[in-house]
Order: structure tokens, then C-alpha cells, then sequence
């Protein structure tokens, strides 16, 4: 019988991170199309607003290539499931797996695991704010009533990745919790100028 083979934590973080295979970028792409296509589909927002990058994805992953004005609601409906499908399974399963097997890596070293998956996963791949006006209010978006998001998620995956590969190519880790801490101090402390 075959042993479970660990691998060293920083081929897991590689497989999270690294490329245009990384299982996050992945799970952030699928999520960002859903809630872009969503908009089209949901509030009636014109495709050609929706952005050029979830459409393509969108035609290209889930349509086989079809444009998305000229394909049936036959083949919509099936594109939407199968997209669905990606976020709610599998690019969200891959990422909890290798998450999990990064805990148990980390606590062999001692170090914190990631105790809230969901919420490292979702400010990795789908972390916003929504725009306030001047009194603190929601802004909507005129004429169609979804809230104005702005996504900064891929900039948290940049940017927490850029310390993790510092604190790798040193050959020293930490927790996920203190990398995301890091993160946002430095954020909090650059100026623009």
C-alpha cells in the first residue's frame, strides 16, 4: 500500500500561487466572470459593459467558444451551470484541499494553520468594497440597482505572494495570518505621492 507522500510547503504555496495554472487565479477568474456575467444576466446590464476579460473567459471556458450574443438559452443555461459548477466545486475544492494540505504542513513546523479557509480564499480571490458616496451611503449603479463594487483581490494575491516568495527564497515561512498582516501594514504605510 502506497504512503501518503507530503509535499514541502513551498511546492503546495506554488501550486496556490504561481502561473496562469495557480489554483487561486483560477478560482478568482471563475468568480470574478460569475459576478460580471451575473450582472448581464441578472440586471440586464448591456454585454457591452460587462468586462471584455469574464466575457472572453466566459465564451472561450463555458461556451466552447460560441459569442455570447448569438448563443441559444439553451446553451446559456448550460454555460451558466458549468460555470456555477467551477466556482461552487471545483476551482473552490482545489483551493480548500490545498489549503488544508498547507495546514498540515504548516503545523509540522509548528506554525498557525489558516483556522478561517473561507475567508483567506475569499480575500484572495474575491475581496471588494462596495463605493460610498460623501455620507457613507451604498452607491447603485444607475438605471440597473446593483452596488458599485471595487475589487481588490487580485492586488491581495499579488502583493502576499510577493512576501511569500521573499520569506521562501530566504528559506523561512509564517503563518498565512502574519503574511496577510504584513500585507496590509505595508499597504497602510505607502504613501502616494
Amino acid at each position: 500500500m502506497a504512503e501518503n507522500i507530503k509535499r514541502p510547503i513551498k511546492v503546495i504555496l506554488e501550486e496556490l500561487f504561481s502561473g496562469n495554472e495557480a489554483a487561486l487565479l483560477k478560482y478568482a477568474k471563475v468568480r470574478k466572470t460569475q459576478y460580471e456575467m451575473g450582472l448581464w444576466r441578472d440586471y440586464n446590464l448591456p454585454l457591452s459593459e460587462v468586462d471584455g476579460s469574464a466575457k472572453r473567459y466566459f465564451s472561450k471556458g463555458f461556451l466552447s467558444g460560441k459569442s455570447i450574443s448569438g448563443a441559444s438559452s439553451e446553451d446559456l443555461k448550460n454555460a451558466f451551470t458549468r460555470l456555477n459548477y467551477a466556482v461552487n466545486n471545483g476551482c473552490k475544492k482545489r483551493c480548500e484541499k490545498l489549503v488544508r494540505e498547507l495546514n498540515e504542513a504548516l503545523e509540522e513546523k509548528g506554525i498557525k494553520p489558516v483556522k478561517e479557509i473561507d475567508n483567506f480564499l475569499d480575500w484572495l480571490t474575491f475581496s471588494y468594497f462596495v463605493k460610498k458616496d460623501y455620507f457613507g451611503k451604498e452607491v447603485m449603479e444607475p438605471g440597473y440597482g446593483f452596488e458599485i463594487r471595487i475589487f481588490e483581490s487580485d492586488r491581495n494575491r499579488e502583493e502576499f505572494w510577493k512576501e511569500l516568495k521573499m520569506l521562501l527564497n530566504s528559506g523561512r515561512i509564517a503563518s498565512m495570518q502574519d503574511i496577510e498582516r504584513i500585507v496590509l501594514y505595508r499597504r497602510q504605510q505607502s504613501v502616494k505621492l
